[in-house]
């Protein structure tokens, strides 16, 4: 039971980080291009040529592309164009935005390194070569790219927030916690430090320290649903259920009803509290307003066995067996073999 917390843990915090990294990265790009010179203004007048006016021309075709969502267009321009002109840092950091927007991580880490590589090193190329190493699954390149972003631009709390998801998914928490720590400091209203710290205590089963930290988390965006979640999980590993669940409950349905996090939680704690029936309403409405989610129905049909609703969970897990989920049909195949030896 602790690992599974410790996962679900690490999921929600991932969704939450993933997020923001992503709105992050997509101004620190926008910033870039802002002060990124064109090589026309790079080279200068009487230097200029024709095959130097075509790459410039190639270069805004690219953005064009890119600003209408055409990245695979922008893609071939800039291999094109960067063939005759492999020095050009700007090309190869537009060929690393052309290739993210197609998901291609790999490739777009390459490209923004050989940006890096000819010249045009800053915190925000280096920022985006980190996210990317981190979506390629190439951790140890993240930590790097998001190391040398953080001594370019020491008093950015983003670089060292960043930093710490790459340590704590490699395993690395003092680290991740002296990282979120050092983000906390630079920008003390930055919540997302504060609730990372407090998924890190839990995973440390050091629940009154995680309470603390995502108390403040809470504070600073008392809306945010994920905030709400991780402070119930520290009522129930604080074995106080009846907490967790009127924080919870004081979500809207709607809301609450569409986030599997937040079910599961719920059903957990009314689990403790001897109240399985409650767990198997709670699905029940889930799933009325998600009829075709695999996972939801699974669940659904665990609760009702548990609360003795057996006819319930074997409907329930016949649905989500012909959606084709795998740990329903194992499921369903014990409910029926239980159901037969009953009657015998």
């Amino acid at each position: 039971m602790a690992q599974m917390n410790q996962i679900k843990t690490r999921r929600l915090w991932g969704v939450a980080t993933a997020a923001l990294a992503i709105v992050v990265l997509i101004v620190g790009i926008l910033t870039l291009r802002s002060f990124t010179a064109t090589p026309a203004e790079q080279q200068g007048g009487p230097a200029a040529s024709a095959d130097r006016a075509q790459f410039n021309q190639a270069i805004q075709d690219s953005r064009d592309a890119l600003d209408q969502g055409e990245p695979a267009k922008a893609e071939a321009l800039l291999r094109r164009a960067l063939a005759s002109f492999p020095d050009d840092s700007d090309g190869w950091s537009l060929l690393g935005e052309s290739l993210i927007a197609q998901d291609n991580a790999t490739e777009a880490l390459a490209a923004y390194e050989q940006a890096i590589a000819v010249g045009q090193d800053n915190a925000e190329l280096r920022f985006a070569a980190a996210t990317f190493a981190h979506r390629a699954g190439q951790l140890d390149i993240a930590q790097e790219h998001y190391m040398r972003a953080q001594k370019m631009a020491p008093t950015n709390p983003k670089h060292p927030l960043y930093l710490a998801q790459v340590q704590r998914q490699a395993g690395d928490l003092p680290a991740a916690k002296a990282s979120l720590l050092r983000a906390a400091t630079l920008d003390p209203d930055l919540a997302l430090a504060w609730a990372s710290l407090a998924a890190i205590a839990l995973d440390e089963n050091k629940t009154s320290i995680a309470h603390q930290h995502i108390k403040r988390a809470r504070k600073l965006q008392p809306a945010n649903l994920d905030w709400r979640i991780i402070e119930a999980r520290a009522w129930r590993r604080m074995n106080q259920p009846n907490k967790a669940v009127r924080l919870l409950i004081a979500v809207d349905e709607n809301t609450r009803l569409a986030s599997l996090p937040a079910l599961e939680e719920l059903a957990m704690c009314y689990g403790m509290l001897a109240q399985p029936e409650e767990a198997a309403n709670l699905y029940a409405r889930a799933v009325a307003s998600n009829p075709d989610e695999a996972p939801l129905l699974h669940l659904a049909a665990q609760w009702h066995q548990r609360a003795a609703m057996n006819d319930a969970a074997e409907a329930y897990a016949a649905r989500a067996a012909r959606l084709g989920y795998e740990p329903s049909q194992h499921f369903l195949a014990l409910l029926r073999d239980e159901d037969e030896n009953s009657d015998q």
